[in-house]
């Protein structure tokens, strides 16, 4: 009897593409199935979202779920805080790593790297990913170490050590967790009336 390898949750956040997205192409390199997840996290921790990128949201994620399914899979949906959905989710399905990409806004940072140190107290990996800078906020430094204050000298500097990264495709096909539940967008309510 062979058993299937244990999941690894993808969650996709404000990166709804498929190709060149760092968090993706880790997760399949783990050779593991995908669980490939959007939480929409309406509580008082997150900063709300208006019409205009409500109706953005509904249509990117319309499109994302009809990409992932030419490749095999389809996006989760839930709604609510988002460490308590991962953690339903990881229970439901036993995954034990999340793959993300980053957010550097300072609040969602900052509730990133909580829900981060709490999936790793729970014994989950938590691997972030840079899908949007060509460097880290702070990385680049005057030569006394400290932050530049000028942009075109901080842009000289960037460009001459930032290496950005070749462009990927999105994959073929992406083996997946069949039968767990899902909001339906629907029911989300994103688009104006």
């Amino acid at each position: 009897m062979t058993t299937r390898p244990t999941p690894v949750i993808l969650w996709f956040r404000q990166d709804l593409r498929l190709a060149d997205n760092p968090a993706l192409d880790k997760a399949i390199r783990t050779g593991r199935p995908i669980v490939p997840v959007y939480i929409l996290d309406d509580g008082p921790a997150v900063r709300a979202i208006g019409a205009a990128s409500r109706w953005w949201l509904d249509g990117s994620l319309r499109a994302l779920d009809g990409a992932l399914a030419e490749r095999g899979a389809r996006l989760i949906l839930r709604r609510g805080d988002s460490e308590a959905e991962l953690g339903r989710l990881i229970d439901e399905t036993g995954a034990d790593a999340v793959f993300m990409n980053r957010r550097f806004e300072p609040d969602a940072f900052s509730h990133d790297a909580d829900i981060a140190h709490a999936l790793k107290a729970d014994g989950v990996e938590c691997h972030g990913c840079n899908g949007s800078l060509l460097a880290r906020p702070g990385a680049v430094r005057t030569g006394s170490g400290g932050p530049y204050r000028v942009f075109t000298p901080f842009l000289k500097a960037l460009l001459e050590t930032a290496t950005p990264p070749s462009p990927r495709p999105a994959p073929a096909a992406i083996e997946a967790v069949a039968g767990l539940a899902s909001d339906a967008l629907d029911d989300w309510a994103l688009r104006p009336t």
